[in-house]
């Protein structure tokens, strides 16, 4: 019954991002981690960085190579979904990296905000200029 509690503890702690966990008994590098699992396979922590942006700035232009901000700008209340627009990569102000697996790009540009559930890298925000 202990045993059992450990990854209920866990997941409880990393919690909204409960969805993005490993066990940390088991630890490998990021790397490897990466290379082995999907992170945030449902891109849930999109929300997570849309909200942080927008509490610093008016209008966002953001790119990501998946449909990660369209279907997370649904759940924004609506005076915050009109200020984010998803653009084409050249034009965007912010880069959201969804970090599934061995997709992981590295863009340019200055790291923002990143998502670290319980340590474990799930998304990356670059600003571009």
């Amino acid at each position: 019954l202990c045993l059992a509690l450990i990854p209920g503890y866990d997941i409880l702690r990393s919690h909204p991002h409960s969805m993005v966990y490993f066990n940390e008994y088991l630890r490998m590098s990021q790397g490897e981690l990466h290379n082995r699992w999907e992170m945030d396979y449902w891109g849930l922590g999109y929300r997570s960085a849309l909200k942080e942006l927008l509490e610093e700035h008016d209008t966002l232009k953001v790119y990501a190579w998946d449909q990660g901000i369209e279907l997370n700008k649904r759940i924004l209340p609506t005076a915050q979904r009109a200020r984010v627009k998803p653009v084409p990569r050249e034009e965007a102000q912010f880069i959201i990296e969804n970090l599934r697996g061995p997709k992981r790009q590295g863009y340019p540009g200055k790291v923002v905000y990143s998502l670290t559930p319980l340590g474990d890298t799930s998304l990356v925000v670059y600003r571009q200029y």
